[in-house]
Formats: C-alpha cells, sequence, structure tokens
C-alpha cells in the first residue's frame, strides 16, 4: 500500500520553493565593507581591568588600514610596525574606574596578514589592561572606556549602581 502525503503539505512545499526562487534575496549585513568595525570588550577583575578591542577593517577601507600599519609596504607586518600601530591606538583610548582615570598597558596584539584584511576576513585584536590594586570590584559604580580617535571615537560605560538605585 502506498502512502500519499496530504494535498495541503504538497501545496505548502511548492508555495516555499516558489517564494525561495521569486522573491529577491535580503543582503547580508554580518560585516560592513565601507567601514572599520570595532567591537570592545571590558572585563574587570580584582587584580585587573582588561579591555579587549577588535578591529576588522571592511573590504573597501582594508587598502588604507594595511598602509598605516604596513608602512615599509612589503605586504607583511613586522612586530615593529604591529607595535607602532598598537601605540597609536592605545593613545587614543583612555579608561575611568569611578571617573578616576586608569593607564592602560598593552598586554598582548594579534595582527591578521594583510591579504585577509583586504579580503574582508581579518579582525586585529589589542587587549590592554590596567594592572596593580584598586577597590574591590562589589565598590566600582561605574566603568567608562572611550576611543577618541577622530574616525571611530565612540564611548562604553557600564551602568551605575548609584544611578539605578
Amino acid at each position: 500500500m502506498r502512502h500519499h502525503p496530504p494535498r495541503a503539505i504538497c501545496l505548502l512545499g511548492l508555495i516555499c520553493l516558489l517564494a525561495s526562487v521569486l522573491l529577491p534575496a535580503n543582503e547580508a549585513a554580518a560585516h560592513p565593507i565601507d567601514e572599520y568595525a570595532q567591537n570592545t570588550y571590558i572585563d574587570p577583575a580584582p587584580d585587573r581591568t582588561t579591555l579587549e578591542l577588535n578591529l576588522i577593517p571592511g573590504v573597501l577601507v582594508a587598502p588604507q588600514v594595511v598602509a598605516l600599519i604596513d608602512t615599509d609596504g612589503d605586504g607583511e607586518i613586522s612586530e615593529t610596525e604591529g607595535e607602532a600601530y598598537t601605540n597609536e591606538v592605545l593613545r587614543d583610548i583612555s579608561l575611568e574606574v569611578d571617573g578616576e582615570p586608569q593607564p592602560l598597558t598593552l598586554a598582548s596584539s594579534q595582527f591578521p596578514t594583510p591579504l585577509d584584511m583586504r579580503a574582508g576576513l581579518g579582525t586585529i585584536r589589542l587587549q590592554a589592561a590596567r594592572k596593580g590594586q584598586r577597590a574591590p570590584l562589589a565598590s566600582i559604580n561605574s566603568i567608562t572606556a572611550t576611543i577618541t580617535s577622530p574616525s571611530t571615537a565612540s564611548t562604553w560605560s557600564t551602568p551605575s549602581r548609584r544611578a539605578a538605585k
């Protein structure tokens, strides 16, 4: 005995197939090709506050970003070139805990190849930290990170517990 699927299921399948073929697809918005995207993470811990910055150049801006980093134009990012760019970025970042400036030092950096950046696949990863004794986490009311670079100016803050009360 043969089993035949109900007409409604067959009709629904046909409608879905036609819709997927005939309706225009939306443009993917996962990674803007004409922007220098940045993701910033603030990690407060008892002995340090870490700021992780992921910089992702889109395909259209990657040649300019690569030119800023690969200053000798040899198609590779040397340790010296990476350090110089990292220092430039760190000069534009400030971190405050409860309104008090916190000096940052570089903890680590990773650079993709210029080829990967030009293809839109490269993420520059920088980690800066404020080491040393500070107030216990429970007593911190706000943490603010500010990037003052003219092209990527932005500010991130944790909510103030005082304001939430």
